[in-house]
């Protein structure tokens, strides 16, 4: 994990003891993160699902004031149903989260695992369920 300036921190899993893996996978889990680090924004992963979760029920969106969990999805292993790449952009300066899909040939990328020292075997595991 690393922070800037108390302003955000990134896990793959959780910043909350790291090497454990948690699946930060329900508005409850990512909120109690909110009682172990400082910091106003956690960007996540490991559940594959993009997300956005506020320190407060009923805040949706990011506003100021509040603090939130970000999950931008992935690239491979789509667990929300959609195969697209997903990311995204915070933008500190407008104080906004923008979530973006993209397109992009898993069966393309598979092939061109090898190309880069990884078998077919490796690219299709990274890439698909």
């Amino acid at each position: 994990t690393g922070g800037f300036d108390g302003l955000w921190t990134a896990a793959h899993a959780s910043p909350v003891k790291p090497g454990s893996w948690a699946y930060l996978n329900t508005a409850s889990a990512c909120r109690s993160v909110f009682d172990q680090v400082r910091e106003t924004f956690v960007f996540v992963g490991h559940t594959h699902v993009p997300g956005i979760v506020a320190d407060e029920i009923g805040v949706f969106g990011v506003q100021p004031g509040h603090r939130f969990v970000i999950n931008p999805g992935s690239v491979g292993q789509s667990r929300d149903g959609d195969q697209r790449a997903s990311a995204g952009i915070f933008d500190f300066g407008a104080y906004e989260w923008q979530p973006f899909r993209v397109e992009y040939d898993v069966d393309e990328a598979i092939r061109a695992f090898p190309e880069a020292g990884f078998s077919r075997e490796q690219g299709r595991q990274l890439l698909l369920l």
